[in-house]
């Protein structure tokens, strides 16, 4: 798509199923809801440097989706935007991302990720039904977890640290865990 191109409109792209990969511009901020939905021949996505944020259901259903490079100016991801992407395997969460969405990841082959400092809330079935998903990296900026985060996703291990909400979340629900060390505070000396 060429520079210049603010937004995607909901819908652009809806079951292009011819659709193999996308380049989107730098100048792009938004990707709208359904905007890539059923696109089932796409497997290469690079967003660019621009997108903040990713509507919801955008992705759903493109069933060979592996290659996602997401923007580091991401802010929100929204619900089911990658839902059935069964082969996306590996994906980076920008820094400054803030919001994930319900069902965002379920069905995808991720094995493992770390929840950005500034997402407090992890949705329900965000991460379900994710039978590969071995390691994720849940710090205590994480003050609130669905119950159902992580259903049917039987491998997954939390790693967090001792006493935060991601470590009573695991114990209350039989997840398996493994503590972190915490970083040692800096005292100027």
């Amino acid at each position: 798509l060429p520079e210049g191109i603010t937004n995607i409109p909901n819908y652009l792209f809806y079951n292009c199923t011819n659709l193999i990969s996308v380049v989107l511009p730098d100048s792009l901020k938004t990707i709208g809801n359904y905007a890539f939905y059923g696109c089932t021949s796409l497997g290469a996505m690079d967003m660019g440097e621009g997108v903040t944020s990713i509507g919801a259901r955008a992705f759903y259903g493109c069933s060979i989706l592996e290659d996602v490079i997401l923007s580091r100016n991401i802010t929100s991801i929204g619900e089911y935007a990658f839902y059935n992407c069964n082969k996306l395997g590996e994906i980076e969460l920008s820094s400054r991302l803030k919001t994930i969405g319900g069902y965002a990841f379920r069905h995808t082959a991720i094995k493992e990720i770390e929840i950005p400092s500034g997402v407090t809330a992890i949705n329900g079935y965000t991460f379900a039904n994710c039978s590969e998903l071995e390691k994720i990296v849940i710090k205590d900026n994480v003050t609130s977890i669905s119950g159902t985060a992580f259903n049917e996703s039987p491998n997954v291990v939390i790693y967090c640290y001792e006493g935060s909400k991601a470590h009573t979340f695991a114990v209350d629900n039989g997840i398996a865990f493994v503590l972190m060390e915490r970083p040692k505070a800096e005292n100027g000396s």
